[in-house]
């Protein structure tokens, strides 16, 4: 399991998934984890990355629950496994945001 959890968090786009995924503690819509101040193209490529790549991963991992119909995600039954690295770790970027991932 380490390797899995090691592999999600060097990734900072599923790191800051999991990461709001801990800090709201409830289901997130996933229009939720773009940057609203990027530009409408930066938006766009974030989405695809994030439902064509991120979110599958996540989910296939068990680490989140997806329901693609509703556009929701929500803790997986693993999340659990990897919620102490979330809460051990800090970083912080230009945008304000601080948490666990790189």
């Amino acid at each position: 399991m380490e390797d899995k959890v090691s592999e999600t968090l060097s990734n900072t786009t599923r790191c800051q998934v999991l990461e709001t995924l801990n800090d709201r503690n409830r289901p997130v819509q996933v229009a939720a984890l773009t940057e609203p101040d990027n530009a409408e193209e930066q938006l766009r490529v974030q989405k695809i990355a994030l439902v064509h790549n991120h979110l599958p991963k996540l989910h296939d991992l068990d680490f989140v629950e997806w329901d693609r119909k509703q556009g929701i995600i929500k803790k997986g039954s693993q999340f659990d496994e990897i919620q102490p690295y979330l809460d051990n770790v800090s970083w912080d970027d230009p945008g304000g945001h601080s948490g666990g991932c790189p």
